[in-house]
């Protein structure tokens, strides 16, 4: 089970915080990041099992808990900017296989705004943060070759 729940937790970082799994890889610290985030929810994991959860439920218990301390999704929230707001250069990047990359780097061009704004504590609800990335994301796209 718990290879399990790693497998997911890493899929699901692939997919929503690529920016994260990237990281990661780089540094070498897949592995560790996989094993610290599952000793993290390990109590509750047996509490799961101890309680005879059915399978299914124990998974979906411990990976919601995996993915808590992640957040929102930066990549998803630039993702939907770019579609909504920039879409022939979402376009552009979705046909020539650039997506992920540019995303990545838009990410971390707009980090100081997602910080100081707090979009880990407020999302895709606050309306200035929006105007703010759409801000930085217009820069970005017209200072990099895209």
């Amino acid at each position: 089970m718990e290879k399990k729940l790693k497998e997911k937790l890493w899929a699901y970082i692939c997919d929503d915080f690529p920016e994260l799994g990237i990281s990661l890889e780089d540094t070498g610290r897949v592995s560790i990041y996989l094993e610290e985030s599952l000793e993290a929810v390990k109590p509750l994991l047996n509490d799961l099992i101890g309680s005879n959860a059915p399978q299914a439920t124990v998974v979906e218990t411990a990976l919601e808990a995996l993915r808590k301390p992640l957040g929102n999704s930066r990549y998803n929230y630039i993702k939907a900017v770019l579609e909504e707001d920039f879409e022939q250069q979402y376009l552009r990047m979705v046909r020539s296989g650039t997506l992920r990359f540019e995303i990545c780097n838009i990410i971390v061009h707009c980090s100081e705004v997602f910080k100081e704004m707090g979009f880990d504590d407020q999302g895709d609800v606050d309306r200035m943060l929006r105007y703010s990335i759409i801000g930085e994301v217009d820069n970005y796209l017209n200072t990099a070759i895209v």
